[in-house]
């Protein structure tokens, strides 16, 4: 908060949302670490937890270099959200259908082995576990990039 100008200007939303649980966006001069004053937008709700305290204060600070006004630009940033989440949950759709049906692959193959017993028919059931495995790994590698991004 000190490093907002003049800092008694946002003491005042803060105490509001901590005390009476009402959002705030303040458009305020900053001063950087650098001693340079640039616009800063601040948006932020109370964080209550199941006892109805308010445990934190959430939101987000953006430099506003076009004059945006803080409900416009959270209307871009809500939407981008938005956006971002449907794509995740389809992502989240197509590699769980992935994955259930490669285990289903390799439960039919393993039911399959169960019931050959020659062995030309048993090199036919491990090139389908070479493939379904070869998937499956595929299908975990999607996962560990998600992950790193």
């Amino acid at each position: 908060m000190r490093y907002y100008l003049p800092e008694q200007n946002i003491r005042p939303a803060f105490k509001r949302a901590i005390h009476q649980g009402i959002p705030f966006e303040l458009e305020l001069p900053a001063v950087l670490t650098s001693g340079k004053v640039m616009m800063v937008c601040t948006t932020a709700n109370a964080v209550y937890d199941d006892y109805g305290k308010c445990v934190a204060i959430k939101g987000v600070l953006y430099e506003n270099e076009n004059n945006v006004s803080p409900s416009k630009s959270n209307t871009n940033i809500s939407e981008n959200t938005e956006e971002l989440h449907i794509m995740l949950e389809n992502f989240a759709r197509v590699i769980s259908h992935n994955l259930r049906s490669h285990t289903s692959n390799l439960q039919m193959v393993l039911e399959s082995i169960h019931q050959k017993t020659s062995s030309k028919e048993m090199r036919g059931v491990l090139g389908d576990i070479k493939i379904i495995s070869t998937n499956l790994n595929q299908t975990v590698g999607y996962l560990n990039t998600l992950i790193k991004i």
